[in-house]
């Protein structure tokens, strides 16, 4: 079986979430945008849920496999 780095293909919608969420806070300080507070809450709470789902990928990366 190949050994791959799951975590990599985690971080790049956690990446893409913080970076929506980011672009429209600054938005509504900057430009006077509408604060859509429900898309930022759902952006922050999936790429938190995901961040956590990459760590415990992360641990079970390196825990030893025993053949059994």
């Amino acid at each position: 079986m190949l050994s791959s780095d799951r975590r990599k293909t985690v971080t790049s919608p956690i990446m893409m979430l913080l970076f929506a969420a980011t672009g429209r806070v600054i938005a509504w300080l900057g430009h006077g945008a509408g604060l859509a507070l429900d898309m930022i809450l759902v952006e922050a709470v999936v790429a938190g849920s995901l961040f956590v789902l990459a760590r415990k990928m992360g641990a079970d990366e390196f825990k030893p496999r025993v053949a059994s």
